[in-house]
């Protein structure tokens, strides 16, 4: 999510995750982003 953050901080337009099938953990990365999204 750290990273994440950063780079949406530093003005990326976009992220791609790869879940891996690890859609859980994706989830949760989105979930805490919502903080920085809004």
């Amino acid at each position: 999510t750290r990273q994440a953050q950063e780079l949406l901080e530093a003005g990326v337009p976009g992220l791609h995750l790869y879940t891996l099938n690890k859609s859980p953990a994706t989830r949760r990365v989105m979930q805490n982003l919502q903080i920085v999204l809004r």
